[in-house]
């Protein structure tokens, strides 16, 4: 069994199993991310976890609009 690796994330030699693998850990971290916040919805979050949460979220969008550019034909 091979595993991605940085090489491949970063399109070398991606195949379709490897981005389907990446969206599917991606879609896990964003329902994680979700839950959390909402869990923490009832008191005041610090500044760098609100940013920390945003910059997450940037990457996320960063990472799918690279993902959607590069998907194979």
């Amino acid at each position: 069994m091979r595993f991605a690796t940085a090489a491949s994330i970063a399109g070398a030699r991606s195949s379709p199993a490897t981005s389907a693998l990446l969206i599917v850990g991606l879609a896990a971290h964003l329902g994680g991310m979700m839950g959390r916040r909402r869990l923490d919805a009832g008191c005041p979050a610090a500044w760098w976890k609100i940013s920390l949460n945003w910059g997450c979220w940037g990457l996320i969008g960063a990472l799918a609009a690279y993902l959607v550019w590069r998907w194979p034909a």
